[in-house]
């Protein structure tokens, strides 16, 4: 397995956490890695461990990570997984954040407790939580919380043409421009909302977007029962205010934020309505970007 052969040479000596939130607990084994400017060590006891918290970052940031070999230079960021006994456990920056009977569990957490900490931190990049589409040449945005119908609504306008950019992150850069983050989406159940699959967006038979883009449109909206897409058009300044609460970096680095947060919706249409019926309104949100697009 490849991740065990580059764990093989890059394991440490003895790396130990604070004793006081650890009892005591040492490390062997420890990797780094950096992701969109954010420096992260994974550490265990267990090198088994060790490779599974390797391959998850590397599917976490879609391969968009580099190794680092010389790790004596300090991470920002320290993991470490353990099992305890029946319990797998988590610790962030040498506090325990999370203790699971089971290890698919704990690692899904953690796979989100990754993704958080380098959206949070990247450097000359902004994460806006939203669904993104590709049409006409341009980005479309869609910011919004989880649960509010987002990965519905992509996956039905990529399976009406649209192509995939990703149903979790915009990723901006320092000139405006928007990346793809083409993760498989999380398609949730009606019923269970904690049931989540994961469904390659090349099954729904979309076009993955590789190359950035700069946004045609942001369309803030969510999905509530019997409502109809009316869509208002909003200021670009309304439309970067109603986008700040989705802006994941925006407490850590608020004057970065809205700079490309300016930068980036400047030539935006900007528009807001609820929604209902996924098929009848993605038809809908098409049809008003062929309006609005050039």
């Amino acid at each position: 397995m490849i991740a065990l052969q580059v764990i093989g040479f890059i394991l440490l000596g003895l790396v130990p956490f604070r004793d006081d939130l650890v009892n005591s607990v040492t490390f062997d084994r420890r990797l780094t890695f950096e992701s969109f400017g954010v420096r992260i060590s994974l550490e265990s006891d267990d090198i088994g461990l060790l490779s599974v918290a390797h391959e998850i970052a590397e599917t976490a940031f879609l391969g968009k990570l580099k190794l680092i070999e010389n790790t004596t230079s300090d991470a920002g960021y320290r993991f470490a997984v353990i099992r305890n006994g029946d319990e797998y456990q988590l610790f962030q920056n040498g506090k325990r954040t999370n203790n699971c009977k089971s290890r698919s569990i704990l690692f899904k957490y953690f796979r989100s407790m990754l993704r958080i900490t380098v959206a949070e931190n990247a450097v000359d990049r902004v994460f806006v939580h939203a669904g993104v589409i590709g049409w006409k040449g341009r980005a479309v945005l869609f910011p919004g919380q989880s649960c509010r119908g987002k990965t519905t609504l992509v996956k039905e306008l990529i399976k009406c043409g649209a192509e995939y950019f990703s149903d979790e992150y915009g990723v901006i850069d320092n000139e405006g421009f928007i990346h793809p983050f083409p993760r498989d989406l999380s398609v949730r159940n009606h019923v269970y909302q904690h049931d989540v699959v994961d469904i390659s967006a090349l099954d729904l038979g979309a076009t993955i977007r590789r190359d950035p883009a700069r946004i045609g449109s942001v369309i803030l909206t969510e999905f509530k029962k019997d409502a109809q897409w009316k869509p208002e058009l909003l200021t670009v300044g309304r439309g970067i205010l109603e986008t700040i609460p989705h802006t994941i970096p925006i407490k850590a680095a608020t004057e970065m934020s809205l700079k490309i947060l300016n930068l980036a919706f400047a030539d935006a249409i900007i528009a807001k309505s609820t929604r209902g019926d996924v098929n009848k309104d993605a038809v809908a949100i098409l049809t008003f970007l062929d309006k609005h697009l050039n």
